[in-house]
């Protein structure tokens, strides 16, 4: 189940990145910007919390309408702790988006919100091993909403909980 959901982000990231190339004359300022902020941005967040990248995307046609990042974690992940590590990544590339005004002219919508940000952050154990309920496998951020997901070992193949909350529910539980 791990391997073939980073197989499965891993192939999309690819597809995005070779989509927006724009021939063999290399990349557009908008996509040399995009490209800068979402390394600049996991950069950061893999130090600041200790984890991995492992993907990075978006959808950019005639402007940027969403970037993604993708990240492993090496710790198994409870609800409350996993939902503080996902908002604030959130938070942290919306942070960088909004503030730098060289990439603004290209963004679909200024500011950016919580809607033009993906982020997956994938859990397994301290060894690398995928981690079953109650602990969750995922938890991401996609177009303005959170979902936490748990696997169990009997059928590692699908999901077995699949829980979700708007990103403003999970600010708000955070603020309490």
């Amino acid at each position: 189940m791990r391997l073939y959901a980073l197989f499965t982000v891993f192939v999309f990231c690819l597809m995005i990145c070779f989509s927006c190339s724009e021939g063999s004359s290399g990349l557009s300022e908008k996509e040399r910007l995009s490209n800068e902020m979402k390394a600049k941005t996991a950069k950061e967040l893999e130090k600041k919390h200790g984890m991995q990248t492992i993907g990075m995307g978006g959808s950019s046609y005639d402007k940027i309408r969403m970037l993604h990042l993708s990240f492993q974690i090496r710790v198994p992940l409870e609800k409350a702790f996993a939902r503080e590590l996902v908002v604030d990544c959130v938070q942290h590339l919306l942070k960088n988006i909004n503030e730098d005004e060289t990439i603004r002219p290209f963004l679909i919508t200024y500011p950016f919100t919580e809607k033009n940000i993906e982020v997956a952050i994938f859990s397994v154990d301290e060894e690398g091993r995928d981690v079953y309920d109650p602990f969750l496998t995922e938890v991401s951020a996609v177009n303005g909403k959170v979902n936490f997901r748990t696997q169990s070992p009997e059928n590692p193949y699908q999901y077995k909980t699949k829980e979700t909350e708007t990103f403003a529910e999970a600010v708000e539980i955070l603020n309490k």
